[in-house]
């Protein structure tokens, strides 16, 4: 468990020398006659992405939309007076153990990207660009193999020159970590699952066929090295969206094998917060590179001198961990630190929008995170019968008005989507969900396998995948009351303790709040990643699941393949409304709204450019190198 940072830390990790912003602030003497002349605005371009809404017609009802545009924008460019001496960007982070600094993560949070070059990016609508490793892609004409032609300047921050051959281990060491055995473990969600299941020889490691072996590669039939910079990736059969899927970065063999011979057991075992990213000597490819880290109170970045990219402007990047936003945002006020990058929403965003100097410094994003109540299938929640009653028991739109306590942060979805998603808007338009009918709900535990009073009596435990933080507190309370009033359930209980490895939980687990993402351009993605989470093996009486597992449904697995492997775009879109019509008829997951989020910038820092979802920081132009420091 990380520990709670202190004031202390704080103003020690994210302190900056005050002596030369007092020396900078001084005025100028002029003992001399002169002539002013016309200020001279200097201008400069910069492409600009953001989300715009539209009106469209579905089946004769019109629907809002948003969809990403990119502009063309005249800025005026920075001028070198009005820049702070010390170009630092002291920021907040919830990362606070170096496993999460490894390339598996680097597709989820700042500033963890910037550590890895990935193998090819994307913009904020997930289409390719150039500005990673690749410098072009060749498409066969059946879309089953891609060619990618490498940079030849590209290098680790320790020199060494990165060719495809680290490109290829690059894959394998992805492939290695989607190991059935690895999911879970160290906030491992195992992404290539989803995202490399179609390259020829993946499904092999995919279903575990091989032992795991957590520093180590597997060869990925699919992935060949034809000279030093250019790689081929076969696919056993076509994907349309494997470029926009896609999320390889580039690691350095010998990096991760720093980390062979330790484990996080034993007398061999790491620290609580190392990882082989934290080791003296990890190399990393990206534009930024570790120069130091503590595991549980900061890290500081600084640029990797050898990428090949502009040289930012920032001299370093001073995160400091705080996994509690309450610190976070009481750092920011006290002007402690400059950012706070991890999305803040709920009650968090509440609190902030009530502060004048917070309230000037969000940035509101659009969210595309959908939460809801993941489902553990521990008895009674193997039933598709109990899980329905649980849906129809909760007045889900009385739940929003709680939350929102007289504000909008919160909008009640009751589809595992998010509306503002535009991808399959006919076929999405058809599903219909469960209604708030306590009645039904009682008939629906009276046909369950178990019995009215047998659920009644059972216990059933609510409880969060790192303990129930305080912006989920108010949430499971009212869902809890619900519960217990409309289907007079005895025995359910908030479970509040925390527990290291929700693989193995101390307790049996059924339900917990989650939020999912649904931006993708694919619908396959975010349902894939939750269908195939379901257990592979029969759990024997008393036997605890582990807490990340969905319930076994045969028939959503089976449609699921299929509507992976179909290529019409019609036909994709149907097949995906058939899979939510399901999620709700089976009450696969309780889905219960969408939330506002956004992020706080300094107004001295200019030029910070994200896309407009909370979190989502791929390489964007300009990126964090454009970013700098103001005088305050």
């Amino acid at each position: 468990m990380a520990k709670r940072i202190t004031r202390r830390a704080l103003l020690r990790y994210a302190g900056i020398a005050s002596g030369g912003l007092l020396a900078a602030c001084q005025p100028k003497i002029v003992r001399e006659t002169v002539v002013v002349e016309k200020e001279v605005v200097k201008e400069v371009t910069k492409i600009v992405e953001k989300r715009v809404q539209e009106t469209v017609v579905v089946e004769g009802t019109p629907k809002v939309v948003e969809k990403i545009v990119k502009e063309t924008v005249v800025v005026e460019a920075a001028d070198t007076d009005e820049m702070s001496q010390v170009q630092e960007l002291r920021a907040i982070s919830p990362i606070a153990d170096g496993v999460v600094l490894t390339a598996n993560m680097a597709n989820y949070s700042w500033p963890v990207q910037l550590l890895h070059m990935p193998l090819y990016t994307r913009d904020c609508s997930f289409e390719p660009t150039y500005m990673g490793l690749t410098t072009a892609i060749d498409v066969s004409d059946d879309r089953t193999v891609y060619t990618f032609r490498l940079r030849k300047d590209a290098k680790f921050s320790d020199g060494s020159p990165i060719t495809a051959k680290d490109a290829k281990f690059s894959f394998d060491y992805y492939a290695m970590q989607a190991h059935p055995d690895y999911y879970g473990v160290h906030s491992n969600w195992g992404y290539f699952r989803q995202q490399g299941w179609m390259i020829k020889g993946a499904q092999d490691i995919l279903d575990g066929k091989m032992p795991h072996v957590e520093f180590g590669s597997y060869d990925l039939e699919g992935v060949k090295v034809l000279d030093d910079y250019t790689l081929q990736v076969e696919l056993d059969k076509p994907y349309p969206f494997f470029l926009q899927e896609l999320s390889v970065n580039i690691n350095k063999k010998e990096s991760v094998e720093l980390g062979k011979g330790r484990e996080y057991v034993g007398d061999n075992a790491y620290a609580q917060y190392d990882y082989w990213t934290t080791e003296p000597g990890a190399a990393f490819s990206g534009p930024w590179k570790l120069a130091s880290f503590t595991g549980g109170e900061g890290m500081v970045l600084v640029p990797n001198e050898y990428y090949p990219g502009p040289t930012p402007i920032l001299k370093k990047i001073i995160c400091t961990f705080a996994p509690d936003l309450n610190a976070a945002m009481a750092a920011f006020e006290n002007k402690e630190v400059d950012a706070v990058i991890q999305p803040i929403s709920g009650p968090s965003l509440r609190q902030a929008l009530s502060v004048p100097y917070l309230r000037d410094s969000i940035t509101l994003m659009s969210s595309y995170w959908k939460g809801q109540m993941w489902i553990t299938p521990s008895p009674p929640m193997d039933d598709v019968h109990v899980r329905r009653a649980f849906t129809m028991a909760i007045d889900r739109p009385k739940l929003v008005e709680i939350l929102n306590a007289g504000d909008d942060i919160y909008v009640f979805t009751p589809w595992y989507f998010v509306p503002e998603n535009a991808s399959c808007l006919e076929a999405k338009a058809k599903v219909v969900p469960l209604p708030f009918d306590p009645a039904a709900a009682i008939e629906e535990l009276k046909q369950s396998s178990y019995g009215l009073e047998a659920v009644q009596n059972m216990e059933i435990n609510i409880t969060a995948l790192r303990g129930i933080q305080p912006a989920h507190l108010t949430q499971v309370e009212a869902i809890h009351k619900m519960l217990v009033d409309n289907l007079g359930l005895k025995n359910l209980r908030i479970r509040t303790e925390t527990f290291t490895d929700h693989t193995k939980p101390p307790f049996a687990t059924h339900m917990w709040p989650n939020n999912q993402g649904d931006i993708r351009p694919d619908a396959w993605l975010s349902i894939y990643n939750m269908i195939k989470t379901a257990p592979q093996r029969e759990y024997g009486p008393g036997e605890v699941m582990p807490q990340v597992t969905a319930p076994k449904e045969p028939e959503m697995e089976a449609l699921v393949d299929r509507l992976r492997d179909e290529m019409d775009p019609k036909k994709r879109c149907d097949l995906a409304g058939e899979m939510y019509q399901m999620w709700i008829d089976k009450a696969y997951s309780i889905s219960l709204f969408t939330q506002k989020m956004g992020i706080l910038i300094a107004p001295w820092v200019k030029e910070f450019n994200a896309c407009p979802e909370a979190g989502a920081y791929p390489y964007v132009q300009p990126g964090i190198e454009a970013t700098w420091i103001a005088k305050r």
